[in-house]
């Protein structure tokens, strides 16, 4: 039994990261293949792949949804102070979140995706779930503010960045998937 991955990059440049279990990437038949030499793909080994995804979605689900609220880019929301703590105040939420069923998501880790957000992003980026409910498109809206809203209501956690983010965009979003 096998394991595979197939992924296509949309413009020349980028790199595909692929984050396994520990003692994956170590196994006698990993392969890593690409069409073209200039690509890269990085494989990450780590310990808890339950903390590597909620670092994820806390990265992806803050910047993306205060980019949705607002319709401001990364770059535009890293200037302003009000949109910058935003997107810090939807990280600890998240965190608070995984935190509450049993993840170990430190302050260093929320300090680690914040960084992300201000520093690794080029000033024009916006998230796919942005564009896409600006555009009328079905979104990850119920995929990421939604689970962690969910997440939050399994545990009694208050979310109110994410339930604001969350009811704002639902009108949007069912919108576009009733004219899907």
């Amino acid at each position: 039994m096998g394991l595979y991955f197939a992924v296509r990059l949309q413009q020349a440049g980028h790199r595909v990261r692929l984050v396994a279990r520990t003692g994956w990437a170590d196994a006698p038949r990993v392969r890593i293949a690409t069409e073209d030499a200039e690509e890269t793909v990085e494989l990450v080994p780590v310990a808890d792949v339950q903390r590597a995804l909620w670092k994820k979605l806390a990265l992806i689900a803050s910047y993306g949804g205060v980019g949705a609220v607002t319709g401001l880019t990364v770059g535009q929301t890293r200037a302003d102070e009000g949109t910058r703590s935003l997107v810090w105040e939807a990280i600890e939420e998240v965190r608070t979140v995984a935190r509450a069923h049993g993840v170990e998501f430190t302050e260093e880790d929320a300090a680690e995706v914040f960084a992300v957000y201000a520093d690794g992003f080029a000033a024009g980026t916006t998230s796919s779930m942005q564009r896409d409910l600006a555009a009328g498109r079905p979104s990850e809206l119920e995929d990421q503010t939604g689970t962690v809203v969910a997440r939050a209501g399994q545990v009694g956690v208050a979310v109110p960045m994410r339930g604001f983010i969350y009811r704002t965009q639902s009108a949007r979003e069912a919108i576009a998937r009733a004219e899907a």
